[in-house]
């Protein structure tokens, strides 16, 4: 799934996108045939970093997760009528810049309902900022 053909660091292929959303999707169905509603997903949890390879993480810059959202898993969810809401970015509030520019895309945001925060860097007024500008989502 990365280039590097490690779990660890690296960023993901987009190759192996619709493979990734499909994956999810069958989760999805699985939890929910346990009786386990997801509400939500993210691409990933903390996009912006690859752990230093001392974890299963992958980097997701701003042009795959958008790619991924609107042309992946978004479609996906939608033909497998699973209610499943998405979530951008996963991360710090000192990424609140990425959270605006893929928020412009409309393709984006016919699938995106929120923003998952995090707050060990930037400050929490972030979240007001974007907030202002998509009060939407």
């Amino acid at each position: 799934m990365k280039a590097s053909g490690s779990m660890l660091a690296d960023s993901m292929r987009r190759n192996i996108f619709s493979s990734y959303a499909q994956y999810l999707v069958k989760f999805l169905q699985g939890y929910s045939e346990e009786g386990v509603k997801i509400r939500a997903v993210t691409t990933q949890n903390e996009i912006d970093t690859d752990q230093d390879g001392r974890m299963p993480a992958a980097l997701w810059g701003q042009e795959y997760e958008i790619d991924f959202i609107k042309n992946h898993i978004g479609p996906a969810l939608e033909r497998a009528s699973l209610d499943t809401k998405i979530w951008i970015l996963d991360h710090n509030y000192n990424l609140w810049g990425r959270v605006m520019d893929e928020l412009s895309d409309p393709a984006l945001c016919k699938y995106v309902e929120g923003v998952a925060w995090h707050g060990y860097m930037g400050k929490p007024d972030a979240m007001s900022r974007v907030h202002e500008a998509f009060p939407l989502v």
